[in-house]
């Protein structure tokens, strides 16, 4: 029953009610009270102002009860939620039995209650969930600075070398120095682009311009797999590629999904000793392929695989040296907004393994 109807029958049933009680009580108190307690002409004149005005007493008391003194509990409730106290421990017992129902007096004011309840939920998981991102941000902005400070540390070492006039450096040692600048300088590069690859993704979510195009995925990955195999920073470590297709076509920003999957290789490349096999191995079905990149190195550890795509947060470096950083986090928004999902096994010792599950 709506809220005003409720409040109308209300009102005129307590109207109706005082009448007919007010009515009897008069009757009552007149007929039988007046003449055995007062008997001069002045005192039953006041005894029958007495028995007019004790109606009203006694109904103002029961109005009070059963409707001004809810509104007095609904003020309470809005007093704890403007001060932050969303659990509302002390109200239960006040406006709810021990079944759980809510007691007769409050029942006019039902949905309000029901709505200052869900309200205070509301805010309560916010504020948690506002203490949690405050948290995630704080740890996250460590793990970017720790990821920055690395190769800053570089090019601030190296380059100080080079401004040393007491020293004189060979070409040799010079052309080391300056290649070791560019490439941590093209690292904190490819850091902020990560950065802002994730913020995009984060904010704009299902906006964000993904420009699909269809493309071969086997193509895609045999080509990835030549140039990894073909870069002098490879050298030592061992490719395998494997599909149940020769040709798999899938609508996707080629350009993104590169980022995720040298992202990933990027990680197994960096935490794995030389001699290590990374794979990548493509299964498809009629609606879904996974993408998979598996490795048998070192392994990762079941307390690092918890945190391992955690917004905004870096997992704990284990004895493995494993860590997720920035790249983990813009691979999941990356498969995320192509509407796919990414898990991953791994065990300590047994290598790892990724997998992108991709709709076609």
């Amino acid at each position: 029953m709506k809220l005003r109807l409720r409040f109308i029958l209300f009102f005129i049933g307590n109207l109706i009610a005082f009448i007919f009680f007010t009515g009897i009580f008069v009757a009552v108190f007149l007929e039988y009270v007046t003449p055995f307690l007062f008997k001069s002409e002045q005192a039953a004149y006041f005894s029958d102002v007495t028995g007019i005005i004790l109606p009203f007493i006694f109904g103002g008391i029961l109005f009070g009860l059963y409707f001004v003194n809810p509104l007095v509990t609904m003020l309470s409730l809005i007093k704890e939620l403007s001060e932050g106290d969303y659990s509302f421990a002390n109200m239960n017992q006040i406006l709810y039995k021990k079944n759980g129902k809510l007691k007769w007096r409050y029942a006019l004011y039902r949905e309000l209650i029901t709505d200052i309840y869900e309200l205070a939920r509301q805010q309560g998981a916010a504020e948690k969930e506002r203490e949690k991102l405050e948290e995630a941000k704080t740890n996250w902005i460590s793990g970017v600075s720790h990821d920055l400070k690395t190769p800053l540390s570089y090019i601030t070492g190296y380059s100080a070398l080079l401004l040393d006039n007491q020293k004189e450096w060979s070409i040799s040692e010079q052309q080391q120095f300056l290649t070791t600048i560019h490439t941590k300088s093209e690292l904190i590069n490819e850091l902020i682009g990560d950065l802002n690859l994730t913020f995009k993704l984060e904010a704009l979510s299902e906006n964000y311009p993904i420009n699909r195009k269809s493309f071969d995925l086997v193509a895609f990955a045999r080509a990835f797999l030549v140039d990894l195999a073909n870069d002098h920073q490879t050298e030592g470590y061992e490719f395998g590629f494997q599909t149940d297709s020769e040709k798999l076509l899938i609508e996707a920003d080629q350009k993104l999904l590169f980022r995720a999957v040298q992202n990933i290789v990027g990680n197994a490349l960096a935490h794995n000793p030389k001699g290590t096999v990374i794979e990548i191995d493509i299964k498809s079905n009629q609606t879904n392929v996974d993408f998979t990149i598996k490795d048998n190195g070192v392994g990762m550890s079941g307390a690092t695989l918890e945190q391992l795509f955690k917004r905004y947060q870096r997992p704990e470096e284990t004895e493995n040296n494993v860590s997720g950083g920035l790249g983990l986090s813009v691979v999941e928004n990356i498969i995320e907004a192509h509407g796919g999902t990414i898990s991953v096994e791994s065990e300590v010792g047994e290598g790892s393994s990724f997998t992108f599950h991709l709709p076609l």
